[in-house]
């Protein structure tokens, strides 16, 4: 069966790999850049889900990228902490080589 929402066939890729085209998309895009892409999707499936006679697939559609928009936001979130902490421990790393 074709799932519409969370898989459409018509995203896989053309070689026949596991590669889909989201996947692709967030490598090629980068973290901040795909998430912006994501937002636009949400945006869109929410805008539009009265006008095309599919709107609860429209809505599980704008449901689905914002999920994958929150996943992405938490890693984003996560790396800038770890960012921080290393940021930090190489201030103190630098405060101790100075001391001796």
């Amino acid at each position: 069966m074709n799932d519409m929402v969370n898989n459409p066939k018509h995203y896989a890729s053309a070689a026949g790999n596991d590669i889909d085209c989201l996947t692709a998309m967030h490598a090629m895009a980068g973290d901040e850049e795909f998430a912006g892409h994501l937002r636009c999707q949400v945006f869109k499936y929410l805008w539009r889900y009265k006008k095309k006679g599919r709107s609860v697939e429209d809505l599980e559609k704008a449901k689905f990228y914002q999920e994958l928009l929150i996943e992405l936001a938490a890693k984003i979130a996560r790396k800038e902490e770890n960012a921080s902490e290393v940021e930090r421990l190489n201030v103190i790393a630098a405060m101790h080589e100075g001391s001796d």
